[in-house]
Parts: structure tokens; C-alpha cells; sequence
């Protein structure tokens, strides 16, 4: 699995750098008349999903070590109340890294 570092820097590589370098060989190379210009965006564009697939993947494992739910606010006369609603069984918790709750104003 990717993360981190690696993952952000590989994510940045493949939605803006290589569409962006693919674009750019293919627009200059038009111009200029360079080189084997299909074959050489062919080639960029085939790393790039290539790349893709492979965050994408990641992004999947990674999201089944994360648990969720919801934290419910709601208004008292005293304050705010703040309940936990989680979105599986709670003894999940155990096999998990990590846990994301949305805040839900007004909840329960």
C-alpha cells in the first residue's frame, strides 16, 4: 500500500504533471513538428492510468482501515450534547487505524 509522502507526491505526478507534460508534447510537438509525437503522448498517457490504477487501489485498502459514522450536536439548554454514531459494529473498532465522524448539527 501507498501512503504519505510517496502517495501525495505519485497523486500530484498523475492528475497534474504527466496529463500536463502529454498536453504540452502533443501541442508544442504539433507546432515545432517533433518527433513520434502519438507515440510519445501514447506512451505518457499509458504510465499515467497505469499510475492511477495503482493510487486508486491504494486509495481502496487504505479507506478499509478507516471506520466511520457520525457525531450528532444537538442544542440544550445547558450547552451542546455530542453523541457517536458509528456506521458498523462497534467491535470493528478493533481491526481499524483510524476513525472519521461527520459532524451533524441538530442530530439524533
Amino acid at each position: 500500500m501507498i501512503t504519505g509522502k510517496l502517495y501525495n507526491y505519485l497523486k500530484w505526478l498523475a492528475q497534474v504533471v504527466l496529463p500536463a507534460l502529454a498536453t504540452l508534447y502533443f501541442t508544442v510537438g504539433g507546432i515545432w513538428d517533433l518527433p513520434s509525437v502519438s507515440e510519445v503522448v501514447r506512451t505518457i498517457v499509458a504510465v499515467d492510468l497505469f499510475l492511477g490504477v495503482l493510487l486508486g487501489i491504494s486509495q481502496i485498502n487504505y479507506n478499509k482501515q478507516i471506520a466511520a459514522g457520525a457525531m450528532n450536536v444537538q442544542e440544550t439548554t445547558t450547552g451542546h450534547k455530542f453523541t457517536l454514531e458509528l456506521d458498523g459494529d462497534p467491535n470493528e473498532l478493533l481491526d481499524k487505524k483510524e476513525a472519521r465522524f461527520r459532524v451533524v448539527k441538530g442530530g439524533v
